[in-house]
């Protein structure tokens, strides 16, 4: 029977499954399953356009599907020899689940089913900004080392600022709540059959800056802090316990989802892992590597031996011991849109495709028409964190085309991009090589090569590797104890790069005077209280509170 380890990733819109070999990595058989709710397994709320949620019933479905395929693939390629060993889940984050006392999601319940604030409240819902605002300004009073270590402020798209949103805008959803947990918490304990939040291991990675777990601050001590906003953030934090190391067992899977599945009961469950950091794991991800995960959003990702890198880079996301790769601090920062801006501008010029932007973009010199955007189009993440600010883009002409604006957007990005890399670098982090992969490398030409040409520094690319859910595996194959630790099993099992993509001297040339262009923009927009942040922050204002539509 040849060992094998599944690993998901439960994304945006879909859940991807690699089942790969686990002792050496190589990938058996592959699949994914949509999610089915809402767009493109988004639900929405046409009143306000900050709200992204999944049904997190989607999830059991789609696994089971993605997981039976890749299954029939590597059954009809190798035989019937494959004995799963290991499962192992990665999901998007922060993403918090309303549970019940069975560590069901509240959503399942008949009268919740249709209540939007019963379910996955998706990473990249921003409707928590004020919520944020208040628990950076308490951690600031009392706590400062923890804020500093997720980068001196909270996100609206982290864990306790929306569970505080819900507990003030939806208390009947708040009240009837057991606990809250990621999604990857709540997958894994379905896997497991878990009865109880108490009987659900939770993520080391998920709780730390995004859930503030701090070891080096109290472990929970900030959340004690900020349970002064409201009661119910007191009766949620007191249920917190540590969290599980990466690539700990969570327990076996139980039986009736082994059956559906198609796998054998005895296999190992490894604790649930963020999806960007399980991406940065299959990607290889070592000290001096910096791993970019380039999909609807982008994170980027990257190591240091424990104690190297003070947990103190403003501006950075979070630094967290063993986030990643155990022993080592993981190191975030991210862009709140990628893959989904470039579909934005191709929507704004009117293209029923990216592709025809695509190939008349290729054909421009860097900043052609002299445009400059800001990344901003679903708030800022990194450097300055803030989802009141929005995309902006000048320069514009009588004579500007849809392949400028499209090309200075895709710039846009690398920019954004470099602006962290030279954040992470002033906080002594250095890095000799970049590795990407997702689906805006899978799937464009351009983007690579203007990373590249930004940056200065050639790109390896993983363009058909699912990064996550081999991370994922990789940690599962730990788990089950086919590798002695995860650092083994990132050895053996990691993907190698399919190409790698040089920067064009000339490009790189230009595009230090045009970087420097977007840095005064970015400054003229984003400093705090600055003229144009504060419009930017009244439009955001105006867009929560005005019809879309006239009645």
């Amino acid at each position: 029977m040849r060992p094998a380890c599944l690993g998901f990733d439960i994304g945006t819109s879909r859940v991807r499954c690699v089942l790969v070999d686990a002792t050496s990595g190589e990938e058996l058989g592959a699949s994914d399953a949509a999610l089915r709710s809402g767009v493109e397994g988004v639900v929405g709320d046409p009143r306000d356009p900050l709200v992204s949620r999944h049904d997190p019933e989607d999830y059991p479905v789609a696994m089971i599907a993605a997981a039976r395929s890749a299954l029939a693939t590597a059954r009809a390629a190798h035989g019937g020899g494959i004995d799963v060993r290991g499962i192992g889940v990665a999901a998007t984050a922060s993403t918090p689940i309303p549970v019940d006392v069975q560590a069901k999601p509240l959503a399942a319940r008949r009268a919740f089913h249709n209540d939007l604030d019963a379910k996955a409240w998706l990473w990249r819902d921003h409707t928590a900004g004020a919520e944020a605002e208040e628990i950076t300004a308490q951690l600031a009073q009392v706590e400062a080392p923890a804020l500093a270590a997720c980068g001196g402020s909270y996100s609206a798209e982290w864990f306790w600022a929306k569970i505080l949103r819900c507990a003030r805008v939806a208390p009947h959803v708040s009240s009837a709540a057991a606990d809250w947990m990621e999604a990857c918490d709540v997958a894994t304990a379905w896997l497991i059959g878990a009865q109880s939040p108490a009987a659900a291991p939770r993520s080391l990675c998920a709780a730390g800056h995004k859930g503030l777990y701090v070891p080096e601050a109290g472990g929970w001590a900030a959340v004690e802090t900020i349970a002064a906003l409201h009661p119910e953030l007191r009766r949620f934090g007191a249920q917190r316990a540590a969290p599980a190391q990466l690539g700990a067992p969570a327990g076996r899977i139980a039986p009736d989802v082994a059956a559906e599945m198609g796998v054998s009961p005895g296999a190992i469950v490894t604790v649930g892992v963020i999806d960007a950091h399980a991406a940065a794991l299959g990607a290889g991800v070592r000290p001096g590597r910096l791993v970019s995960i380039l999909g609807t959003s982008a994170c980027h990702m990257g190591v240091a031996p424990a104690g190297v890198s003070a947990p103190r880079m403003p501006g950075v996301s979070g630094v967290v011991l063993g986030s990643i790769v155990p022993g080592c601090d993981g190191i975030e920062a991210g862009q709140a849109a990628v893959g989904d801006m470039f579909a934005a501008a191709a929507r704004l010029c009117g293209a029923a495709a990216i592709a025809p932007l695509e190939d008349g973009a290729l054909r421009l010199a860097p900043g052609a028409g002299e445009l400059i955007a800001l990344d901003w189009v679903n708030g800022v993440r990194a450097p300055i964190n803030d989802p009141f600010v929005s995309g902006a883009i000048i320069g514009l002409t009588l004579h500007t085309q849809p392949a400028q604006i499209y090309r200075a957007y895709v710039e846009s990005a690398a920019y954004g991009l470099r602006a962290i890399i030279d954040r992470m670098e002033h906080g002594g982090v250095t890095f000799t090589d970049v590795v990407a992969c997702g689906g805006v490398v899978a799937r464009s030409r351009l983007a690579p090569q203007v990373f590249a040409d930004v940056l200065g520094r050639p790109i390896d690319l993983l363009d058909d590797v699912e990064a996550g859910a081999l991370g994922a595996a990789i940690l599962a194959a730990a788990a089950a104890g086919v590798h002695a630790d995860v650092a083994a099993a990132q050895a053996a099992m990691a993907a190698k790069p399919r190409r790698r993509v040089e920067p064009d001297a000339r490009a790189t040339h230009a595009y230090q005077r045009l970087f420097t262009d977007y840095t005064v923009l970015a400054e003229a927009f984003g400093r705090a209280n600055a003229p144009l942040n504060s419009l930017m922050r009244r439009l955001a204002a105006h867009r929560s509170s005005t019809p879309r539509v006239h009645a």
